[in-house]
Order: C-alpha cells, then structure tokens, then sequence
C-alpha cells in the first residue's frame, strides 16, 4: 500500500512540473509580445505614458542588473538599454537604488501571483506545498541573473533594500502558515511552531542564494526543500505519502 502512495505522490510531483514547464513564470516587468523600445505603442494618457516609461527602465533595469550584476551595473547601463534619456530617468526614479527597489516589489508582486495561482490548482495540502516550492524555484532558476540580483545583491544594497527584502521573505512565509493551517485543520499535520514557516523560508533562501553564488542549478533543488519540510514540520499524521521527487543531480 505504502509503495503504491509513493507512486501516487511521485506522480502528483511530475504533473506539478509538467504544469511548470508549459507555463513558465515570467517575472520581468514587460512581456516578450511588448513593443519594441524604439518604437512604443502610443499611450492614451499622460498616466499611461508614465508607466509605460517606468515599465521601460523595469525591463532595462533587469536586463543590465543581471547581465553584470547590480554592483557592477551604472545607471548608464539602465538609460542605454532602456533607450531614453538621463533627464526622462531621473524624472521618473531618483537614483539606482531606487530603481533597484521599484524592480524587487514588480517581480515580488508576480512572483507572489504565481505561486497563489500554482498552489490554488494543487488537489490536497501535501501537494499544494510541493505546487509552491516548485513554483518559486523554478521562477528562479528561468531567471538566474536576476535571481541573484535579487537574493544575493539585493538584502546587501542598503537597508531599504534589505527590508524590501525581508518583507518579500515574510510574504512567502505567510502564504506557507496558511497552507500549514489547512493542513493542521485536516488532521494531516501537527500544528508546528508558529516560526517554522520563517525558518523554512530562511533555509531556502539561503540554499538559493549558496547554490547561485556557486554557479550552481536551481532546477534541481525541490528534493532538498522538501526534506526541510518534512524535517521541519513532520511526517503526514494519516499515513498518507510525502510527495518526492528524484535526488538532486550534482555537478
């Protein structure tokens, strides 16, 4: 009984990828059919030409930041790639923190929506972790320059910064309770420790951030998040499965 479960839940955590895989999630701040820099759609209204602007400088931002990295990147590298003047730049963000910090809370607020959407599609609470997790790091590893924007350069640009971060950190944290408490509500769990879910975000977040200062794959990392779960949180109480995933390919 117990091997037909694992095939079960081994199967729940194909599809989860499966899913991923046909619909990635884009967190820069235009989509690819945007038009094209030097020749934008004309906006309707002064309100909408500013955002098209700032969505510009997002994209440009983005592109310059992972390419060198945020430290290295110049504000010229932004208004280059961007297409547009220092002046319009600087009517629209002060400084290269502030861009950096406009940049963080977009991809935040997508990466944020993709997870929600990939958890909701999930059948049980088991399998909307899995969905979550998947999600995150998979986000992550179709990104991996601005991913180490992100979690490596970011929390070290400033404390403005570093608290853009931390709230990004508590957000995902939060959205693990609720899952937890759906969990704990089934009789699947036990009721953890209310700093459990910051625990585990904080040991993925560094995971991430040891592996992309390595140079390392962010694709294969779910079967070590997992294991922190489940050694964080417990095994399920009804008996039923943990979702797993074949071990991490080492380079």
């Amino acid at each position: 009984m117990r091997r037909k479960s694992n095939r079960v839940a081994a199967g729940k955590a194909a599809a989860v990828r499966e899913r991923a895989g046909r619909h990635p999630v884009r967190l820069l701040p235009l989509d690819p059919g945007a038009p094209p820099r030097g020749r934008p759609a004309q906006p309707s209204s002064p309100g909408e030409r500013s955002e098209a602007l700032r969505a510009r400088v997002l994209l440009a931002a983005a592109e310059a930041f992972a390419d060198k990295g945020y430290f290295a990147a110049t504000i010229e590298d932004v208004i280059a790639r961007a297409g547009m003047s220092r002046r319009t730049l600087y009517q629209i963000f002060a400084n290269r923190e502030d861009v950096l910090a406009a940049l963080y809370e977009d991809v935040e607020a997508r990466m944020l929506a993709a997870i929600e959407a990939g958890v909701a599609a999930a059948p049980d609470p088991a399998s909307k972790v899995l969905a979550g997790i998947e999600t995150w790091l998979m986000a992550l590893a179709s990104h991996p320059g601005l991913a180490r924007v992100l979690i490596v350069d970011a929390p070290a640009a400033g404390p403005r910064l570093a608290r853009i971060s931390e709230r990004a950190h508590a957000a995902v944290a939060d959205l693990i309770a609720r899952l937890l408490e759906v969990a704990v509500a089934e009789g699947r769990v036990q009721r953890p420790d209310p700093l459990i879910p910051r625990a585990l975000v904080g040991a993925v977040n560094e995971v991430i951030a040891h592996l992309l200062r390595r140079g390392e794959r962010l694709s294969d990392t779910t079967p070590i998040v997992l294991e922190l779960f489940i050694r964080l949180v417990g095994p399920p109480l009804d008996g039923s499965a943990v979702p797993t995933l074949p071990p991490r390919r080492r380079a």
